[in-house]
């Protein structure tokens, strides 16, 4: 039987982590990208929880306070990407609206976590300390827990490891098409509201 992380992180890679990285350019793409976000999604939360245990600000799987999502949404390097995903979830790019959906909107959350190490300048790690030394430095976390990292991080590899060619074409060919068509559908409900009319 999958370890039960291995099966929560590969879970979480196949429902938010790749929908979320169609959002966003492909050069975001990567599987040290997807190996942190799941590393740190299971260090955050395990993907079990969506709101700070003990009542803190904390939400969604990867954690975020409102600092964190207005640092996506203001900074040059984020900023664009961050309103084009909002727009994909005919979201508002506000600071407080976005903070309020990422306990419910887990792809939204994914992304908005990518955004945020995308800000960070240093490379992507590409061993489990460099993770680590990331992790510590973008995350800023209040309680590190240094002694689960190594699990987490060797079940995000795992999750990596168990996902399957066709499954990754797959979900890239599904995840353009959705993409698409919501880009599509927020073009005619704009012109829509612009005209009264859809052409």
């Amino acid at each position: 039987m999958a370890d039960t992380k291995t099966t929560r992180a590969a879970e979480a890679l196949a429902s938010y982590v790749i929908p979320a990285l169609a959002l966003l350019p492909a050069k975001m793409n990567t599987a040290p990208a997807q190996k942190l976000l799941l590393a740190i999604g299971l260090q955050e939360s395990d993907f079990i929880y969506t709101t700070q245990m003990g009542g803190g600000p904390a939400r969604g799987y990867w954690q975020f306070e409102k600092v964190a999502v207005t640092d996506v949404l203001t900074r040059a390097a984020t900023k664009s990407d961050a309103e084009r995903v909002c727009g994909h979830f005919l979201l508002a790019a506000n600071a407080n609206l976005v903070y309020s959906t990422l306990a419910s909107n887990h792809i939204l959350a994914a992304a908005f976590a990518r955004l945020n190490l995308y800000n960070d300048p240093q490379a992507l790690p590409q061993t489990e300390s460099a993770g680590w030394d990331t992790y510590l430095r973008v995350w800023k976390p209040g309680m590190p827990r240094p002694a689960e990292w190594s699990a987490n991080y060797s079940a995000a590899a795992a999750a990596l490891r168990s996902d399957k060619p066709i499954q990754k074409c797959l979900r890239a060919f599904i995840g353009f098409l959705l993409y698409s068509l919501s880009v599509l559908l927020v073009q005619f409900i704009f012109q829509f509201i612009l005209t009264g009319e859809i052409v």
